[in-house]
Formats: C-alpha cells, structure tokens, sequence
C-alpha cells in the first residue's frame, strides 16, 4: 500500500465528513440491556458476514458482565429509537485469553439476521485492512451512554464519530504491540464539522465499536467511505484525555476457528492481501 500525499483526509469538506457519518452510523450497532426497564447502552459490535453466516463482533467484557437473554441490538439506527430484539439464544465465544477481551456472537436466527442485515450496514472480510504500517489516520465511532435516552424497550442515542492518530505516550496497562492499537482521545478536540473546539464525550458504552482505519489511495481515485474506511480493531477500553484501546482484528481468526477454520482461515488471507 502507497500513501500519495495527494489525497488529503484534512481539512475535510462537510460532503466527506457526511458520507463517512452516513456510513459509519450503520455499521456501528450498539448492544443494549433489553429488560422491561429503559434500555442503557452496554457496548457495541460490528456486523459481519463471514462464509455462510452472520456474527456480532464486539468486546468480551460487554457480553460477560450482563446475561446474554438481557442484551439486546436496535433493529435498525439507534437514533430513531428503535424496538430491541434481544439476543437471548444466541452462541458466544470469548478469546481464550481474558486480555484478548474479543466476543464473536453467533447470529442464528434467520429472521434477527435479515432484519439487521436490511437495516444495519453488513460487513465482510473485504472490509478488513491488517498492516497499519501506512496508515494515518484512524476514526472512532459509536454511541456513547452518555448520549442515550430513557424509553423502555427501545433504544435512542445519538451516534459520535471522532478523528485520531495513533498514541504514543505511556499506558495504564501494559501494551502487546502486536495487538493492542492506542489511539489518542482528548478531553478537547476539534469538531470535525467546523474544526471548532469542543469537548470530548466520555466513552462508555462504546466498548466492542469496530476501531476503522482510514486507507490512502490517490487523488483520481472515485472517494467513497466504503472504499477508504476498513476495520483494523475493536475498541475494549479508553483513558478519557489520553487514549483509546483497541484490539487489532488479528485475533479475531483465532477465535473463530475454534468453530470455523475455514472461515478463519479466509480472514487471514483477506488480511495477507491487504498488506
């Protein structure tokens, strides 16, 4: 992968930060508790298809702390309030090692899997980019829990997306280069609409939000968010003023191939071709 310096992401006209708004609001699905209370925003996941079947793909710990039968996912865009549908019945599989802290979620229920499918951004190995050795920029995006909104049975909240470059200072945790992504997260930033400061939301509720990275192509090339954002982690954690994790998405093919070499073994290409 060239970077050509003639394809500039800053400033970004307010057409390229709507395209990417548009894009990455459907593709973020927030996981939410689906009791008769009001719905609180737990965690998030992206969708994917990967062989035959469909997963959510998110952060152990947002499936671990609350039953799996009291979690459930918007049908369609969270800020519409949208019913839940809970995920009761459905398969989890957790990385074996606890700091790994990665979900796959197995989507069995064929009519769960074409509603989402309709109304939710579904993503694929082809959406996926492993060597960051290039790579800039990198976008944060999901709906934090500060924004939801009390209405029970159904989820509102209001999607944030934010600009960042990778984090360099020293961590809370130790960092495994090899898989962890630190990303910086300011308690002030610019907006990304006008570039006029602003403050920066806490991230709760943003745990398992696909981590995207932005791909640099040349200036003649058609602009598309499809075509320029790829997934290359899951964000598990944030130090609010400092930094995000996120755990790069090569350790999602070990998970799955617990249960599904071949497809595990597809990602890894998919990965490999992208380099």
């Amino acid at each position: 992968m060239n970077k050509d310096e003639s394809d500039p992401i800053l400033p970004l006209g307010h057409a390229v930060i709507s395209s990417m708004d548009e894009y990455l609001r459907r593709c973020v699905i927030p996981i939410a508790i689906a009791g008769q209370g009001s719905a609180g925003v737990q965690g998030a996941a992206g969708l994917f298809r990967l062989g035959d079947k469909r997963y959510l793909i998110g952060a152990a710990h947002v499936f671990q702390n609350v039953p799996i039968r009291c979690l459930g996912v918007p049908l369609g865009p969270a800020s519409r309030g949208e019913q839940l549908w809970t995920l009761d019945g459905c398969e989890v599989v957790f990385s074996k090692q606890a700091d790994d802290d990665i979900a796959v979620v197995s989507i069995d229920n064929a009519e769960i899997g074409s509603r989402l499918s309709n109304n939710w951004g579904i993503l694929t190995e082809n959406d996926l980019v492993g060597n960051l050795d290039e790579i800039t920029w990198f976008v944060i995006a999901g709906f934090p829990a500060v924004t939801a909104e009390a209405e029970p049975g159904k989820l509102r909240a209001n999607f944030y997306m934010a600009l960042s470059t990778r984090y360099e200072g020293a961590a809370k945790e130790p960092v495994d280069p090899n898989n962890d992504l630190l990303l910086h997260y300011r308690k002030v930033v610019p907006s990304v609409i006008d570039k006029a400061l602003e403050s920066a939301p806490q991230l709760r509720g943003m745990s398992g939000s696909p981590i995207w990275a932005y791909v640099p192509g040349t200036s003649t090339d058609l602009w598309s968010a499809s075509r320029r954002l790829r997934v290359c982690g899951v964000q598990v954690s944030f130090l609010h003023s400092q930094y995000v994790r996120a755990k790069r998405w090569g350790l999602i093919p070990d998970v799955i191939e617990s249960f599904d070499p071949a497809t595990a073994e597809k990602i890894r290409q998919a990965f490999s071709s992208s380099s």
